[in-house]
């Protein structure tokens, strides 16, 4: 089964790198918001009541809080 998956970033931070790279070598396609760029994006990150990036949605939902390559892993 093919997820779409989004991954919500911002300049400068490693464990949203971290999570990209991780998800590159799974092979697994996503798209990047990168909220410094995105005012979009930060501004429904904020509705949600986030603070905090890299958030991974995943088929639309947030599923992934923080770089966690064990939860990563389970969706490849």
């Amino acid at each position: 089964m093919t997820h779409e998956i989004t991954v919500f970033t911002k300049d400068g931070c490693v464990p949203c790198k971290m999570t990209k790279a991780t998800l590159e070598k799974l092979g697994l396609q996503f798209k990047e918001r990168n909220i410094n760029h995105d005012d979009t994006a930060r501004d429904e990150l904020i509705a949600q009541g986030f603070q905090s990036v890299p958030l991974v949605f995943i088929d639309g939902k947030p599923e992934i809080k923080g770089f966690r390559p064990d939860l990563l892993a389970k969706i490849a």
